[in-house]
């Protein structure tokens, strides 16, 4: 059987769908980093509380650079 990649997710915008793909990331077995971005710190960081995501910020390209 094929081994299962390893994925680092960045998630931009932590708002209705935001938080559905934040929440179905966090839970895949193939994901080991998860970032969380959004213009409204606060509310990233929620959102990073409840899927305990890596990384918050409010810089969206600064979460779609990291290296994980």
């Amino acid at each position: 059987m094929k081994e299962a990649k390893e994925l680092g997710i960045a998630v931009v915008g932590s708002g209705r769908i935001g938080t559905l793909r934040a929440s179905l990331a966090a839970v895949h077995p193939s994901v080991r980093f998860l970032a969380i971005s959004d213009m409204d710190l606060s509310r990233a960081r929620i959102l990073a509380d409840k899927v305990k995501a890596q990384y918050v910020s409010n810089n969206n390209l600064e979460v779609m650079s990291r290296p994980e």
